[in-house]
């Protein structure tokens, strides 16, 4: 029993709680990235490119614990490109640095080395990666800052292939997987508040139109699947979605915030780095470099009885 008691006190004080409803900054990356792309895999989290130093390549992992691993930098810039897993390995595809259109390179991590894949059909960049029964689909996005498009690719593990295309064109966009469809949200150059399902990989159908304008800079990430979270720009507010309904809930993140990066890892969702919008066309922009961790209790918020959410103690 002793030894049982000073288990149970080793493990309460080794782990970090953090309050209900609200977000709490945990370990910072090194550097300030925004617009990067970013995925969880392998039992880290990726997080890839951005405009900091004016490279677009900084390459950095986190396993929950301690600092950032600064990793191998790709061959190429995948500034506003977008990421995923396929059969374990890192994917980043297009992007856009040497000039205002959408590049098609494919970069591929296996662990140890970046190698290129395949060239993309066509340019793409601020597309949507979301991985989908192991392949990476590639949705909306530019490949010129005028020319949105209605066109899905998504790579197999062997080729790029067609998907189903959008109803209409969709720019800047986040996506994830909610409840085993690929769900985006963008602009479609009027409004950010398009919320599109793919059914059964097959079909395209509209959601309910969000409670904010994203503007499509927002990011989006799921609850335990529980709960879809649309983390909007500049107000700092956190939309939630249950399958039917957009609500807000009672908390913020930070405000005048965007193009940051968010992930369900270890059961918690992080929103990573951003760019703070009012400076954002300076030369050198200002970044934030906070990562922020939703410590929520769904019950209280939405009256769901699921467990309260605790990040790891560092």
């Amino acid at each position: 029993m002793r030894c049982l008691s000073i288990i149970l006190i080793y493990v309460l004080c080794s782990v970090k709680g953090y309050a209900e409803g609200t977000w709490t900054e945990t370990t910072g990356l090194p550097i300030d990235l925004w617009a990067a792309p970013q995925a969880v895999g392998n039992g880290k989290i990726y997080y890839i490119g951005g405009q900091s130093d004016l490279s677009g390549t900084n390459f950095l992992t986190w396993d929950g614990s301690g600092s950032w691993t600064v990793k191998t930098k790709p061959p190429y810039s995948v500034y506003i490109g977008a990421g995923g897993f396929v059969s374990n390995k890192f994917c980043v595809a297009g992007g856009c640095w040497d000039s205002f259109q959408g590049n098609t390179n494919f970069q591929i991590w296996d662990g140890t080395n970046w190698t290129w894949g395949p060239k993309l059909l066509e340019g793409r960049k601020v597309a949507s990666g979301v991985t989908w029964s192991n392949r990476l689909y590639l949705i909306g996005g530019f490949y010129t800052d005028n020319n949105a498009t209605t066109n899905v690719q998504y790579w197999d593990g062997a080729l790029w292939n067609s998907g189903p295309k959008l109803p209409y064109a969709i720019g800047m966009n986040a996506g994830t997987v909610f409840r085993n469809d690929i769900c985006i949200i963008g602009s479609d150059g009027t409004s950010g508040t398009n919320f599109l399902i793919l059914q059964g990989g097959t079909n395209w159908i509209s959601g309910p139109t969000p409670v904010y304008n994203s503007g499509g800079w927002s990011a989006l990430v799921t609850n335990n699947q529980d709960r879809l979270l649309l983390l909007g720009n500049n107000n700092g507010k956190v939309y939630s979605y249950d399958g039917t309904n957009w609500t807000q809930t009672n908390n913020t993140l930070y405000s005048h915030n965007e193009m940051y990066g968010a992930v369900n890892y270890s059961g918690n969702v992080f929103a990573i780095g951003g760019h703070i919008t009012n400076v954002e066309y300076l030369a050198t922009p200002v970044t934030n470099k906070n990562i922020y961790l939703y410590g929520v209790k769904i019950n209280k918020l939405y009256g769901v009885p699921i467990n309260k959410i605790y990040g790891r103690g560092q």
